[in-house]
């Protein structure tokens, strides 16, 4: 790939996105028993689970999408993201996309990421960006919320 695109940093959206983002996968988690920490590198993942016990279950990337189709046959995660999905890790790595209604989630392993096709298209915001597209068959969960799961 000869050319990466990527949206300029937008604060105004990261700090409406990220901690909501944030919240929605921590308690989704905390309703299953884990605890959920931010991860001490904010340039990494967003989010550590853990068991009761302290042990690391997993980490989470977290991203509110935008725009979202409800029939679709992939998923564009934000090449941005690569500094997630290729790092190594010693436990997995989960990428969560929140749908803008915020009524479910999709999951995507990190591995299942990387190894997608990458591909440059216009975007919502009038530029071009480069993304993965992760087919949909590559979903590991995905969750539907009610209004009491999101009840902050």
């Amino acid at each position: 790939m000869d050319t990466i695109y990527h949206k300029k940093f937008d604060k105004e959206l990261f700090d409406k996105n990220d901690p909501l983002g944030r919240k929605i996968v921590e308690k989704y988690f905390n309703k299953q028993g884990f605890i959920v920490e931010p991860y001490e590198n904010e340039f990494q993942v967003d989010l550590v689970v853990k068991d009761k016990e302290g042990n690391i279950q997993c980490y989470v990337e977290v991203e509110i999408k935008h725009v979202w189709v409800e029939n679709f046959s992939t998923v564009d995660v934000p090449y941005r993201k690569k500094e997630v999905v290729s790092r190594q890790m010693e436990h997995p790595v989960y990428v969560f996309l929140i749908v803008n209604e915020l009524s479910e989630a999709i999951v995507f392993t990190q591995k299942d990421v990387y190894d997608s096709f990458i591909r440059d298209k216009d975007t919502y915001n009038g530029g071009m960006n480069t993304f993965y597209e992760v087919p949909k068959d590559k979903i590991f969960k995905r969750i539907i919320f009610s209004k009491y799961d999101l009840d902050m």
